[in-house]
């Protein structure tokens, strides 16, 4: 195919591979790099941020707990409405949040588990309620008996369900993670090859192009060799279409033009040995 092809041509062919190589390994290269980046986004928005707004969740939940006890343990009335106006500045803390980590990926065993820290934070929040409001009426005895015989037990289940919650990101994030390290070796492996056979390929299309150009610039030195020995009776065949060419094509006018001045040298000598000295060549 390349003996068709002029030389110049040849050229912008391997040029257009090289670059079209060029292009593909480094696209392939940005287009992993974007692959395990989007990966590692993921493990820091939808793990590594609910992660910590779980923990906070956790934490305002104790606090909120925490605050039923002191108002049943205190026995002031003062004490109580004080915790009573804490917790809901740690309700609202909590909602706040858990919209906020709502709006995330959840995973099919994210959502039930968050299915049911709803309803099992709705009925701590109700025993919790009832024991501040004994407190803040007075009656510390069945406040302390409401926060020994049911908010404890409440709470529990609900710090079960953070706790698995809380659990369940780290376990996530360490397998998105595991996949974004296997993205990215992938890449690197696939990259690494493309460049290989790139490297391969770009040389074995120059080893041809160079074999063709030395292929035409051989027959033109052989064919003035031949013109300088004297051997002008050779056919001279134009194999290939490069820029090679026309010089090939000069060379046979000359040969031509050598062989009738030849031709016309070996008439006037024998015109001569005829005894007919003035003869010329025309």
């Amino acid at each position: 195919m390349l003996e068709n092809l002029t030389i110049k041509s040849q050229l912008i062919i391997l040029g257009i591979i090289s670059t079209l190589l060029l292009a593909g390994v480094g696209g392939y290269g940005i287009y992993g790099i974007n692959q395990t980046n989007e990966k590692l986004k993921t493990v820091y928005e939808d793990r590594t941020v609910p992660l910590a707004d779980i923990s906070a969740i956790l934490d305002r939940a104790q606090r909120s707990r925490l605050n039923a006890v002191i108002a049943s343990s205190y026995e002031s009335v003062e004490e109580a409405h004080k915790r009573a106006s804490m917790t809901v500045q740690r309700d609202s803390e909590i909602n706040e949040m858990w919209k906020k980590y709502m709006q995330t990926t959840l995973t099919t065993e994210e959502s039930f588990l968050s299915n049911q820290f709803v309803g099992r934070w709705k009925v701590f929040q109700e025993a919790r309620n009832i024991a501040i409001n004994y407190a803040i009426q007075g009656d510390f005895k069945a406040a302390h008996a409401v926060v020994m015989n049911e908010l404890t037990p409440k709470f529990d289940l609900v710090h079960e369900t953070l706790f698995k919650l809380i659990q369940l990101q780290e376990d996530v994030a360490s397998k998105e993670y595991g996949l974004a390290q296997s993205q990215a070796s992938t890449t690197f492996t696939i990259t690494i090859l493309l460049i290989l056979l790139g490297v391969v390929f770009s040389v074995i299309l120059s080893a041809l192009l160079i074999k063709s150009i030395m292929q035409s610039i051989r027959q033109v030195v052989n064919v003035m060799d031949d013109v300088t020995a004297g051997q002008l009776d050779k056919k001279i065949l134009v194999q290939r279409q490069n820029e090679l060419t026309p010089l090939l094509e000069s060379m046979q006018r000359i040969v031509a033009v050598l062989k009738d001045f030849i031709t016309e040298q070996k008439h006037m000598q024998k015109q001569h040995s005829n005894g007919l000295m003035s003869y010329r060549i025309p």
